[in-house]
């Protein structure tokens, strides 16, 4: 049962980061921020509505942009030596410019009661274990928005 649950979680995270990752892409993302905290508006969308069997609030990301696909470094969210988040991971929202490669990465812990069915090697503090997602794509080209 808590595979199950956790597969579907990590559905739930996937999905959410596709959805964002589109709105960036066409530059929906930002016609809507229109002056609001992008972050926050960005938290909105990876979390969404409706039934999550992880907490938001506990949620990181990252908006990288790059000019070319050659992305040197894209920062992990885990660091294994640690058992618990990268330094820095979760501080960085590149404003989305279009026609330019972005990185969207989001992670959260996630409960997990029985720790024997770990299968990513990424052991929380706190009896967790975290789920990560990672959209790289073009945006279309659009005209700049600002990001406040």
């Amino acid at each position: 049962m808590e595979a199950s649950i956790l597969a579907f979680a990590q559905h739930q995270l996937d999905v959410s980061v596709q959805r964002a990752a589109r709105l960036i892409r066409t530059g929906a993302f930002q016609e809507d921020a229109a002056g609001a905290d992008v972050a926050q508006q960005m938290r909105g969308l990876l979390c969404g509505t409706g039934l999550r069997f992880y907490q938001c609030d506990e949620m990181r990301f990252d908006l990288v942009r790059s000019a070319t696909f050659a992305i040197k470094q894209i920062a992990p969210a885990y660091d294994a030596g640690r058992g618990d988040w990268a330094a820095g991971f979760g501080s960085q929202f590149d404003c989305p410019v279009g026609g330019a490669v972005h990185v969207l990465r989001a992670a959260v812990p996630m409960l997990r009661p029985f720790r024997f069915l770990d299968y990513t090697g990424q052991r929380m503090p706190g009896g967790k274990q975290l789920l990560t997602s990672t959209a790289v794509f073009r945006a279309e080209s659009y005209a700049e928005g600002s990001c406040p």
